[in-house]
């Protein structure tokens, strides 16, 4: 009767935990990545990261205004950090520079120290 009552239990765990990845699955949930590295500008709305794994191409959520704005304010940058939302065409990234202080990448209006 307990092996009966301990088996259901687990039943009823796996078959919610298969639901909810699913459901999930279902609603297009996206993933959320983090890439840092070193940069290049590509253009007024991309950039290649450089790390460990190879290249990414990332497209900023807001784009500078043109290229030279965004190679601007990558001249004193060490490492950029990008959290990208399910693909690299939508991203969010912040350059750190040497001291550590931190701000967003790409349209002026954007730009905010965080650190």
């Amino acid at each position: 009767m307990r092996s009966l009552k301990f088996l259901m239990v687990i039943l009823t765990g796996l078959s919610t935990m298969l639901i909810s990845v699913s459901v999930s699955n279902a609603l297009g949930i996206q993933q959320l990545t983090e890439v840092s590295g070193r940069a290049e500008v590509v253009d007024k709305r991309q950039l290649d990261i450089y790390h460990p794994y190879g290249i990414i191409r990332v497209g900023l959520m807001w784009p500078a205004e043109n290229h030279y704005s965004l190679r601007r304010q990558l001249a004193t940058a060490v490492k950029v950090k990008c959290l990208m939302f399910g693909s690299e065409t939508s991203a969010s990234c912040v350059a750190i520079d040497k001291f550590g202080s931190r701000w967003m990448l790409g349209n002026a209006n954007q730009m905010a120290f965080t650190k």
